[in-house]
């Protein structure tokens, strides 16, 4: 069965309890913002003080991944991911305080899409930010983590 799940990277801008509108990244966002939460795991000593965890089973499942940290585009980035004035906007915002934290949200069809179907994303690094997302999430939302994430 061809799903016609069309990932964008969403991503959310927070300022106090507000969430911006949601910016679309790209066909490749979602990949990029795997990679950013690995790194972020990779170079802290607690994943808990840099990411907060929440989920969502409103609709499809969802997990919402927040950070303070600031995402870093390459020059081949910006190009091959066609980063948007808006993109740049946001990033440049949070970097100037104006905006809190980002927020990812990745619903259970595109965590499918990306670990089936996406040929640029290989299987150890979904592996990793399973294992990173688990560890910074609560201890009451590992079942459901489980369940979303399922067996790579």
């Amino acid at each position: 069965m061809d799903s016609n799940v069309s990932f964008k990277g969403i991503l959310y801008g927070k300022t106090g309890n507000h969430l911006t509108k949601g910016i679309v990244c790209c066909p490749h966002g979602d990949n990029k913002f795997v990679r950013f939460v690995n790194s972020i795991g990779e170079n802290s000593t607690n994943i808990k003080e840099k990411i907060k965890v929440t989920c969502s089973s409103d609709g499809l499942d969802k997990i919402l991944i927040e950070t303070k940290e600031i995402p870093k585009l390459s020059f081949w980035e910006q190009i091959f991911f066609r980063v948007d004035k808006l993109q740049n906007k946001a990033i440049k915002w949070r970097k100037e305080g104006k905006i809190d934290s980002f927020v990812f949200k990745l619903n259970e069809l595109e965590y499918k899409n990306l670990r089936d179907d996406y040929p640029y994303l290989p299987k150890k690094q979904l592996r990793k930010f399973a294992n990173f997302v688990k560890a910074a999430a609560p201890d009451e939302m590992q079942k459901f983590l489980n369940n979303f994430f399922g067996k790579l």
